[in-house]
C-alpha cells in the first residue's frame, strides 16, 4: 500500500485538465495485492493491481465499496465532531 499526497507538487492542480495518469510498472504477479492513494486536488484516487481472477476481481470490487463507505462515513458531520 502506497499513499501520496500530490497536491504540493508544482502543476499539480492542472493534472485533470491535462488528463494526467499516474505511471506504474506493467509488470506483476500472480499473487500481488497493491493499493495506491493519490490525494489530488480533486480528491482521493485508489488504484490497484491484483491477480486477473474471478475471484480477485470480486474481492477488489468488495474492498473498494467498503472502502468508499468507510470513508465516507468517516468523513460525515457527524464524525468530524468525535474526532474533533
Amino acid at each position: 500500500m502506497s499513499y501520496v499526497d500530490t497536491r504540493f507538487v508544482p502543476g499539480a492542480e492542472r493534472w485533470s485538465s491535462w488528463s494526467a495518469r499516474t505511471l506504474r510498472s506493467p509488470a506483476y504477479g500472480t499473487d500481488e495485492l497493491y493499493l495506491w492513494f493519490l490525494r489530488t486536488h480533486e480528491g482521493l484516487n485508489v488504484s490497484t493491481r491484483h491477480p486477473d481472477t474471478p475471484e480477485a476481481h470480486a474481492a477488489m470490487d468488495a474492498l473498494i465499496t467498503e472502502l468508499r463507505t468507510s470513508l465516507g462515513a468517516f468523513g460525515s458531520a457527524g464524525l468530524r465532531e468525535a474526532v474533533a
